[in-house]
């Protein structure tokens, strides 16, 4: 009879195990003192490719947690800083803001620094939205929102509340890419920037003024012929043949002798530019 009891309770017990979750096993690792293994099964858990994204960001939480009470303040800062950033519902019951304004307190700038970069990261993601093709075919309706405007609008943000940060220049160059525009991918869309003539030179006066900003805050930048070459051919598509000329040779000029591919291609642009 005590063997039946003792097989009846292990049949028992096998669909338990069966609906058990990978975050279940993570978490009884840990409850148990097995730190170790329990952090390579959270690890497991946000590089599964079909984890719910609920599960991956209690994983994050997890690392976050072991790796502060191990005094690994910068990982756990880190973990938590991705938690914010890719996942900011889940991150606010974790209250992580909270909870990373406090280390600040005790540990120093360290803190706002990945505070602030996942909020800069948050708004980037915001402007994306706004000017992001795909985001048309969602359930949020688009219509009478002028979505150049606010997408630029979240740009600026980060440029001007994170100056001279890597997310300004990513904010710098998705907002150079808004205002140039893009052609609409179905036959009633809307194009915009330069590809709707009617913004042309509008478009084309805020890329100026755009380029002359970034050039301020990364003068060196590998990005600045490729915008400039933008320009150029905004210019040179609409038969500005002057203006053609003026950034075609700024590009050349700019090339300190580099030899790179902008100044070549501004240089067979220049043999030929009216037609």
């Amino acid at each position: 009879m005590k063997h039946l009891l003792i097989l009846a309770i292990s049949i028992s017990a096998i669909p338990l195990l069966a609906l058990a979750k990978p975050i279940d096993k993570a978490n009884a690792l840990f409850e148990h003192g097995l730190t170790s293994q329990s952090k390579a099964a959270y690890i497991d858990i946000i590089f599964e490719v079909e984890t719910p994204e609920a599960e991956i960001a209690e994983a994050l939480f997890r690392l976050g947690s072991i790796a502060f009470s191990e005094n690994r303040v910068d990982l756990a800062l880190r973990e938590w800083g991705k938690l914010l950033a890719r996942f900011p519902v889940q991150a606010a019951q974790y209250d992580i803001e909270k909870k990373i304004a406090r280390i600040g307190d005790v540990y120093g700038s360290t803190a706002d620094q990945i505070l602030d970069n996942a909020v800069a990261k948050s708004f980037i993601a915001n402007g994306d939205f706004y000017s992001d093709e795909k985001s048309l075919r969602t359930t949020i309706d688009t219509i009478w929102i002028p979505v150049i405007e606010a997408s630029i609008a979240w740009y600026d943000r980060v440029i001007t509340e994170f100056p001279k940060s890597p997310e300004a220049k990513t904010a710098y160059l998705k907002k150079f890419a808004t205002i140039k525009g893009w052609k609409a991918k179905s036959k009633y869309g809307e194009d915009f920037g330069l590809f709707n003539k009617s913004q042309v030179t509008n478009t084309l006066s805020q890329l100026e003024k755009m380029l002359e900003q970034f050039e301020v805050d990364f003068p060196k930048d590998p990005s600045l012929q490729r915008m400039r070459y933008t320009i150029a051919q905004g210019y040179w598509m609409n038969k500005k043949w002057d203006d053609t000329r003026k950034w075609l040779n700024l590009i050349v000029s700019s090339d300190d002798e580099r030899n790179g591919f902008y100044k070549d291609l501004a240089e067979w642009r220049l043999k030929k530019i009216e037609y």
